[in-house]
């Protein structure tokens, strides 16, 4: 190649300029390609409304308290109508220069100013605004070509610190009631009692306007940066137009509440509701207010009552005519210094609690009344007013601490208080119409006196109970002791209670002795199948102590006064109190006897029952026991009849038989008494074998038996009201026949005596005549007479006839004859 020629190129070299030619013509038609779409292309959502705003609105909304609102909002901007014209973003850029100091960017900031006291007057009205601050984004006004005059927008930041009115949250009707001095202190505080602050409110959006408030949760209450002290707002959507859109992020601290007007050709409104509850609030479930009623009974019939101070920690508000504003919900029991925080507000007045609480009271003194049986009880309240002044403020601490004392803000550890006055002694009767002496000598004995003691279900009121000597309470909520006094508590509810003596003697049954003498004096054959035995019952009757059911006794005694078993001291004071008399007693002895003894016997039989002076009471009540028992003398005489002979050839046996038999001899006890019973058989009858009680109801001893002046007997004993037959076989002597057989003898002998009367009566009649005759014969022919008579001896001695052809007189062989027939 020479010097300075062109050297001709290569083919890869022609290859590669035609590339770099390729690229850059390709180059050259897309930024022509994009210059032109970038100067004619005007598609913009703006243009296909009638709005002539295009405005995206994001308010984050702080509670730092219930009374201050801090707000701040970023604010995108991509159209907006000033007062001279309505500009795109790329216009206001173009305006500026892309200088954020601008003059004319002044327009744009007062339209936005404008807006956005709009947007937070309309919720908030009446708040007062503080710390105004509106900045522009100078990187949002650099210039550019992106083939969108609206997009990306202009990019404000505009913040503001709302101090609420009282407004906000109280009608002013409930502002003409109340005394709200300081609104920041008093919601404060009905936060940390329990209550919620509900407040609605109308959020407002321009056409072309998309408005998103966030709402964040957190509220510290007061200020205070204490996670103790913390709140947490809710919001909620009340509106269901459409354009609206409630969210709540799951594990977020805000929730969003969204107004839509881009495409609206109208502004558009939203109901929402804010509410605020504390974190951890003192919160009450149920009243909680108590008084201590110390009761010092003197005596039966004296009581004393004083009380401690009333403590009014928590008290229901519908009950005080608490009436809450409507922007305050949650608050219906409430505690003291809730009362102090509602008091200091004229929400609720002490005369409303005062009379609430005086009605419990009046109360309290019915069924004090009505258990004690009292009626000139006075119980007043006497209200101590400094624990209702200087309420400590809610919101300084989270804690108050005073001496040793720490307790929560808005608890109960401070209680109101009041003192119970009783200006009378209070004169019970627990038992009715007899003396307390007397009543006291029924407790030694065994008896109680039965109290009810109603204190309401509420359980606000504590009875400390104060007893005299001796005296204690039987139930089971009994809580301490002390000296020889006892000294009880009682809870609310219904408490039956019994009085009764420490001294009085402890019984588990009864004890009634009857010593049974059943003298049976002879028994006599009534018929073919029947035995009758006459006896004579003598019983020696001891009562130390029974059910007092058995005589009846409980009927007269005073109602509240009840045994379970009666004792000998018990019945001798009611004797000498004039409650039952010893007639009357020994009338239900006899009707005892009576019922359980002369079924027994057959009809006709006669009862006398006498209580000897052992009825005479000795005035000790401090010892009241059974040692010394009711003494009985009693008397009964009648037949036992036995119809148990169940052979029908017994007239055929001989006497022997006839009164040796088995026999079922009838007996009976007395109801809650031991019967000794000493069964004496005639002299002559014996009990053959082993006697056996058959019963028919209850038991007995085992029988025993003996002989006791030549005359058996049978001792057994019958425990309360049992009753049956005593079994035995009954033997006989020949003595005891030939005693129920010597009538008969003594009609045979009467009769043979007869006889012999008759014969003898009738020899010495014939006799008399045949010695008539011979005087005759004798005197009118003496010498024929004398004649015949010396014939006579020798010619007939003793066995002729005499003259006259008569026949001799009975001989001794005849009389003899005669007896043995």
């Amino acid at each position: 190649m020479t010097p300075g020629a062109v050297p001709e190129p290569t083919p890869s070299s022609r290859r590669m300029n035609t590339i770099l030619i390729g690229l850059f013509a390709a180059f050259i038609i897309l930024v022509g390609g994009a210059m032109y779409l970038g100067a004619s292309t005007t598609t913009t959502r703006a243009d296909e409304t009638a709005a002539n705003d295009w405005i995206e609105w994001s308010l984050d909304v702080k509670y730092k308290d219930a009374m201050t609102v801090s707000i701040t909002s970023t604010i995108k901007v991509h159209e907006i109508e000033t007062a001279n014209a309505s500009l795109s973003a790329d216009e206001i850029r173009n305006m500026t220069g892309g200088n954020a100091s601008s003059p004319a960017l002044d327009q744009v900031d007062n339209k936005i100013e404008s807006l956005f006291g709009e947007y937070i007057v309309q919720p908030y009205p009446g708040s007062t605004i503080s710390g105004w601050s509106l900045t522009v984004n100078p990187t949002s006004l650099e210039g550019g070509v992106s083939g969108d005059a609206y997009d990306p927008p202009i990019l404000y930041t505009m913040s503001c610190t709302l101090n609420l009115d009282t407004s906000s949250y109280f009608t002013a009707e409930e502002l003409g009631k109340f005394t709200i001095n300081d609104p920041e202190e008093f919601l404060s505080g009905c936060l940390l009692a329990g209550g919620m602050i509900r407040d609605d409110m109308t959020l407002y959006v321009q056409k072309g306007h998309k408005l998103s408030y966030v709402f964040y949760k957190d509220i510290y209450i007061h200020n205070i940066e204490d996670p103790d002290h913390q709140a947490t707002l809710s919001a909620s959507l009340l509106s269901s137009e459409a354009g609206l859109d409630a969210t709540e992020l799951e594990d977020s601290s805000f929730s969003i509440i969204t107004l839509d007007a881009l495409d609206d050709t109208t502004p558009l409104t939203a109901q929402i509701r804010l509410e605020v509850q504390a974190d951890n609030p003192q919160r009450q479930s149920e009243e909680d207010w108590d008084i201590t009623v110390n009761m010092d009974m003197k005596e039966l019939d004296q009581l004393d009552i004083t009380s401690s101070p009333l403590h009014v920690k928590v008290i229901d508000g519908d009950m005080v005519g608490f009436e809450p504003p409507v922007a305050l919900t949650g608050l219906r029991f409430l505690s003291a210094d809730t009362l102090r925080l509602l008091y200091t507000s004229k929400m609720v007045n002490m005369d409303s609690i005062e009379t609430y609480l005086d009605d419990s009271l009046d109360d309290l003194e019915e069924r004090l009344n009505e258990g004690l049986n009292a009626t000139n009880s006075a119980l007043k309240l006497t209200w101590d007013m400094t624990t209702l002044d200087n309420m400590v403020p809610p919101y300084m601490l989270e804690k108050k601490t005073e001496g040793t004392t720490t307790y929560n803000i808005m608890g109960t550890e401070r209680p109101i208080i009041a003192t119970l006055v009783s200006t009378e002694t209070i004169t019970p009767s627990l038992t009715g119409e007899i003396s307390a002496w007397a009543a006291r000598g029924f407790l030694n004995a065994g008896a109680t006196t039965s109290v009810d003691l109603d204190l309401g279900t509420d359980a606000h009121y504590t009875l400390n109970i104060k007893l005299p000597d001796h005296l204690i309470l039987e139930f089971r909520t009994a809580s301490a002791t002390s000296g020889d006094r006892s000294t009880y508590t009682l809870e609310g509810g219904l408490n039956t209670l019994a009085i009764a003596s420490s001294i009085a003697p402890q019984y588990d049954t009864s004890r009634a002795i009857a010593d049974i003498d059943v003298d049976i004096k002879d028994v006599q054959l009534t018929g073919p199948t029947a035995v009758e035995f006459p006896v004579h019952f003598n019983v020696d009757a001891r009562l130390h102590r029974l059910d007092p059911d058995s005589i009846a006794i409980d009927t007269f005694l005073p109602e509240r006064v009840t045994f379970d078993i009666i004792n000998a001291d018990a019945i001798r004071l009611a004797f000498q109190e004039g409650l039952i008399t010893p007639e009357y007693v020994e009338d239900e002895m006899s009707k005892i006897l009576i019922g359980n003894v002369t079924p027994f016997l057959k009809d006709g039989s006669s009862v006398s029952v006498i209580l000897d002076n052992s009825s005479t009471f000795d005035g000790n009540i401090g010892d009241m026991t059974d040692a010394q028992p009711l003494m009985f003398e009693i008397d009964i005489n009648g037949k036992v009849v036995v119809d148990d002979i169940t052979n029908p050839e017994i007239k055929k046996e001989n006497a022997m038989t006839v009164y040796s038999r088995e026999i079922n001899f009838p007996i009976g006890g007395l109801e809650e008494w031991t019967s000794n019973y000493h069964v004496m058989l005639p002299e002559g009858l014996t009990i053959e074998g082993r006697p056996q009680f058959i019963p028919s109801r209850g038991t007995s001893s085992e029988a025993v038996t003996g002989i006791e002046n030549n005359r058996h007997y049978l001792d057994i004993s019958l425990y309360e009201d049992a009753e049956g037959d005593i079994n035995f076989k009954l033997g006989v002597t020949p003595g005891f026949v030939a005693m129920k057989a010597w009538p008969c003898f003594l009609i045979v002998l009467c009769v043979i005596l007869l006889i012999i009367l008759l014969i003898v009566i009738l020899v010495v009649r014939s006799k008399n005549k045949k010695n008539q005759e011979d005087d005759l014969d004798q005197e009118q022919y003496p010498e024929m007479y004398e004649q015949q008579n010396n014939q006579g001896m020798y010619d007939d001695p003793g066995g002729g006839r005499g003259r006259g052809g008569r026949p001799p007189g009975p001989g001794p062989m005849m009389l003899l004859l005669v007896l043995l027939f």
